[in-house]
């Protein structure tokens, strides 16, 4: 079950701890939080871009959406 949400709980915890280091430290320029929502937003996006989806089909799966498809 962890390994089909990892991606999600990936993502929110790196997202997490950046706005946590912020707050932390204090950024309050807006070049800070420019650069807080890129830092939160481009390595989950890229993440999710190039992790791998669901397991390859079967051949038998391929077989039945093939004859579901035959009139």
């Amino acid at each position: 079950m962890f390994v089909h949400y990892a991606r999600w709980y990936l993502g929110a915890a790196w997202i997490l701890l950046l706005v946590l280091t912020s707050l932390a430290t204090g950024l309050t320029s807006a070049w800070s939080v420019l650069l807080l929502a890129l830092g939160a937003m481009v390595p989950p996006l890229i993440m999710f871009a190039f992790w791998p989806g669901g397991p390859p089909l079967t051949i038998a799966e391929v077989l039945h959406a093939v004859e579901e498809q035959q009139p």
